[in-house]
C-alpha cells in the first residue's frame, strides 16, 4: 500500500478497476464509486473537495466504517501537536494517481 494508512479498512475486498462517476452541489465537487450493496458490505470510494480553492481528500466506506487516506505521521508532526494528514492532490488525476499507487485503476 505504500505510504498510506487507512485503518479498518479492507481494500482486498474493492475492484482493482473502477468508473468514477461526477458531482457538484454549489462549491463541493466530488468524483465516487459505489458498489450499490447492502448498507453492511457497502463499499464506496469518493474523491472530494469542499470548494475549488481546497485539494481533494480520498475517502473509503467499507459497512459501517468511513475513513480518510491518510500519509503516516513522521516525529516532527507529532511534536508539533498533528493528529492526522490526509493524503491530498490538487486536481483528479493527482487523486487517481494515488488511488492506482493502491493497486486500484480509477477511470474518470
Amino acid at each position: 500500500m505504500g505510504n498510506y494508512i487507512l485503518n479498518d479498512i479492507d481494500l482486498a475486498q474493492f475492484p482493482k478497476e473502477i468508473k468514477l462517476s461526477h458531482g457538484r452541489e454549489g462549491e463541493r465537487e466530488w468524483w465516487e464509486w459505489w458498489n450499490n450493496s447492502e448498507k453492511r458490505d457497502k463499499k464506496g470510494i469518493v474523491i472530494q473537495r469542499p470548494n475549488q480553492q481546497l485539494p481533494f481528500v480520498i475517502f473509503f466506506e467499507q459497512g459501517e466504517a468511513m475513513r480518510t487516506l491518510e500519509l503516516p505521521l513522521t516525529e516532527a508532526d507529532k511534536q508539533r501537536g498533528v493528529v492526522s494528514k490526509p493524503a491530498i492532490a490538487f486536481t483528479v488525476d493527482g487523486a487517481t494517481k494515488i488511488l492506482g499507487k493502491l493497486g486500484i485503476k480509477a477511470v474518470v
